[in-house]
């Protein structure tokens, strides 16, 4: 079944757009905002609606989708929206009401296990990648939790300026959309489109007056989807890209995709570990919060992670071609990390704003 994909983004984008100041409105009144303190940036307290827009558009698109294609929902696809609710709802209770770290990190590994156990979304093979081809159904059982808290929170955490976290869904949903085209998965190619429609509109909104911040509920469900659909993916690589062997490289190309996310968490976990904190214990030390303090504005950051994510993709599907798995992971974890060292933690600012 073909879908017009450019028809549908612009659907998304006019919906995300038309619902975009109800919802502001509403969390503004219900109090439903994110109020200033030491670790941000912002004087006033901003509403917290995008993962309210999030859901919005996207439980509209879907079941849209299934009237005008007379289809029932995949099966994998309804796990997906079901935990992404089930994390919404968390991260609105985490916004009003500051729930402990420990009780989200038991949720979050709940709907990860709840996943595993109803869909057919699972990291069960390497193919290559640090000598490791399948996996045992116990490896690959705690291998996929572990992947999903990551997804979950590495979104959480990088939700510290504005547009950083839509900004970086963005690039991730591109890549993620075309391979769901090619693969031909009807739904979640609307899906796809239905949330990168809706992180464009939040993006550029996220750089004017009335602006909405994701909060908890936003990154928490976005974080589990881009999971989802990234996991998902690289198990339907085999038959989606007939050029490059999508299926021994697709785990290089998520770690790529992602490498800012994965390293800031990496990173701010460590330090936190090493100085007796809990990993979850909130401070001013990410990559983008560096940055911020070194003169960069908030647009700047963003445009320059997306930037260096799209390129870094590019390079590692052309890189490819020439070297095996494990050589590609190599030089690609090379190239992220003097980047992040250079742009983030250099000892002088590469450029003035």
């Amino acid at each position: 079944m073909n879908i017009d994909i450019p028809l549908i983004l612009l659907m998304a984008v006019l919906l995300a757009t038309l619902l975009y100041q109800p919802i502001y409105f509403i969390c503004k009144e219900l109090k439903i905002v994110d109020t200033p303190d030491w670790r941000k940036y912002d004087y006033k307290a901003i509403p917290l609606g995008g993962g309210f827009l999030l859901t919005a558009v996207s439980i509209i698109g879907l079941v849209a989708s299934m009237i005008l294609f007379k289809g029932p929902i995949s099966n994998d696809v309804l796990i997906m929206m079901l935990g992404a609710l089930t994390l919404f709802i968390t991260g609105i209770i985490d916004d009003l009401y500051q729930l402990r770290a420990s009780i989200k990190l038991l949720i979050q590994i709940f709907v990860s296990f709840a996943t595993l156990i109803t869909s057919s979304i699972m990291l069960d093979n390497f193919h290559g990648l640090f000598g490791v081809m399948e996996l045992g159904d116990m490896a690959a059982w705690l291998i996929t939790m572990v992947y999903f808290v990551v997804f979950v929170n590495m979104f959480n955490l990088i939700d510290g300026i504005d547009g950083l976290a839509s900004g970086i869904g963005i690039i991730g949903l591109i890549f993620i959309l075309a391979t769901a085209e090619m693969a031909h998965e009807v739904l979640l190619s609307i899906l796809s489109c239905f949330l990168l429609g809706t992180l464009v509109v939040l993006f550029v909104r996220n750089h004017t007056a009335q602006k909405m911040y994701l909060g908890d509920s936003g990154s928490l469900s976005l974080g589990y989807l881009m999971g989802c659909l990234t996991l998902h993916q690289i198990n339907i690589a085999d038959i989606a890209f007939p050029v490059v062997d999508y299926a021994v490289y697709g785990p290089v190309y998520a770690m790529t995709l992602f490498w800012y996310p994965l390293m800031d968490l990496g990173r701010v976990f460590l330090i936190r570990i090493y100085k007796g904190l809990s990993p979850f214990s909130p401070d001013r030390n990410h990559f983008h919060h560096k940055m911020v303090d070194r003169g960069y504005k908030h647009l700047t950051v963003s445009l320059i992670v997306m930037g260096l994510t799209l390129a870094y993709e590019l390079l590692s599907f052309y890189l490819s071609k020439f070297m095996g798995v494990n050589a590609l992971f190599c030089v690609m974890l090379g190239v992220t990390s003097l980047t992040a060292y250079l742009l983030f933690l250099g000892p002088k600012k590469l450029h003035n704003d």
